[in-house]
């Protein structure tokens, strides 16, 4: 059973790891296709400023993605702080944060 947990446990850290990895290409696709969908409604009604539109959408689903991705590993490493092996740093940052106040 600990072998199955072990091994489901690497799995969801190589999809989490690929998923971050693919953080760039989502931002290109996301204007790419925001760009597409703006030339679209140009050729279909007519109006230029569609592209612009479209191109704004795409723009704000890649920032959407990175402050996904930026939350994502903000809890992770949140998640950290709690654990014994790096509680050496925190005392050793407490310890400069009250020489300094001194």
């Amino acid at each position: 059973m600990q072998d199955q947990d072990l091994k489901e446990g690497k799995i969801q850290t190589l999809t989490r790891s690929a998923s971050d990895l693919s953080l760039g290409i989502s931002m290109i696709v996301a204007v790419l296709l925001g760009f597409g969908v703006g030339y679209l409604l140009y050729k279909w009604l007519g109006y230029y400023w569609l592209i612009w539109v479209g191109l704004g959408y795409g723009v704000a689903a890649a920032i959407l993605n990175v402050v996904k991705a930026y939350r994502r590993l903000y809890r992770d490493l949140d998640s950290l702080r709690h654990e014994e092996k790096y509680k050496y740093m925190q005392d050793k940052i407490l310890e400069e944060r009250e020489k300094e106040a001194r």
